[in-house]
C-alpha cells in the first residue's frame, strides 16, 4: 500500500494533491501505460484513488472499477471503446467527464457503455453509447439493492436497446441528462425499483420515453419525438 502511493504521489498535480487526500495515478504515464495497467494495481492492492485519463481512444476491452476508484477524463475526447461491456463499476466512486462506448455484439447478449453492480456511483459529463441491440441491453445498466446511481450532465445516446435500465432494486437520480436516439425505451425502471428524473430530455426513443414497472418520479422534463406511449406502465 505504501509503494503504492508513494508511486502515486511522484505523478500528482499541484491542484490534485491540494484537492484531495487520494492518491492520483496519470494515464498515460511511465508508471501506468495503460489504463487496464493502472486498476490492476489499484485491484491489487485494494487501495482507493483517482485515475486521470488523457484524451485518447483507449481498446482495453472490458474494464473494472474498484471499490474507491475515481475515472476522470479530460472530456469528450477521451473515449473508453469496447466490442462488450465497456466499464464495469463495483464499488466505484466517480467517473466523470469522458465518452464511453460500447460497439457491436447482439450474438453474445446484451452489453452496456457502463454496468454499475454495487455502491454509490456518480457519473457525470459523460456522453455514453452502446450500438449491441440485444434484449435488456441499455447504455448504462444498473442492478442490485446496493447499487445507488447519480447522473449528472450525461448524454445517453444512439443506442440500439434502452438508454437507462434498472433492474433488481436499484435506484438512480438523474439530472440534467439527455436520452436520445435509442431504438429501446429512454429508461427503464422494472419493477422494485427506484428512479427520478430532474430538468431531462428524452427524444427520438423508438420504443417510447419510459417503462415503468417500479416507482418513477419525473420534474421538469421534456419528452419528444418517442414511439409509442410517453410512459408505459409493466407489472
Amino acid at each position: 500500500m505504501l509503494v503504492l502511493i508513494q508511486e502515486a504521489r511522484r505523478h500528482m498535480t499541484p491542484t490534485d494533491a491540494g484537492a484531495s487526500q487520494q492518491p492520483v495515478l496519470l494515464v498515460p504515464s511511465v508508471a501506468h501505460p495503460t489504463l487496464g495497467s493502472a486498476l490492476a494495481t489499484l485491484a491489487a492492492s485494494s487501495a482507493s484513488a483517482t485515475i486521470r485519463l488523457a484524451a485518447g481512444v483507449y481498446r482495453e476491452g472490458t474494464l473494472h472499477l474498484s471499490q474507491g476508484v475515481s475515472l476522470v477524463g479530460a472530456g469528450i475526447d477521451t473515449l473508453l471503446e469496447s466490442e462488450g461491456t465497456a466499464l464495469v463499476c463495483d464499488g466505484a466512486a466517480l467517473v466523470s467527464d469522458i465518452s464511453v462506448r460500447q460497439v457491436g455484439g447482439d450474438a453474445s447478449g446484451a452489453a452496456y457503455g457502463i454496468e454499475v453492480r454495487s455502491g454509490t456511483l456518480l457519473v457525470e459529463r459523460c456522453h455514453i453509447t452502446a450500438s449491441c441491440g440485444a434484449k435488456l441491453a441499455a447504455a448504462v445498466l444498473a442492478r442490485g439493492a446496493a447499487v445507488k446511481l447519480r447522473l449528472r450532465e450525461c448524454q445517453l445516446h444512439d443506442c440500439g436497446g434502452a438508454g437507462l435500465l434498472l433492474a433488481s432494486k436499484a435506484s438512480a437520480e438523474v439530472r440534467q441528462t439527455e436520452v436520445r436516439d435509442c431504438r429501446g425505451c429512454g429508461a427503464v425502471a422494472l419493477v422494485g425499483t427506484e428512479l427520478r428524473l430532474l430538468d431531462c430530455q428524452l427524444r427520438a426513443c423508438g420504443d417510447g420515453a419510459l417503462v415503468v414497472g417500479g416507482r418513477v418520479s419525473a420534474e421538469r422534463c421534456a419528452v419528444d419525438g418517442c414511439g409509442g406511449a410517453a410512459a408505459v406502465a409493466v407489472r
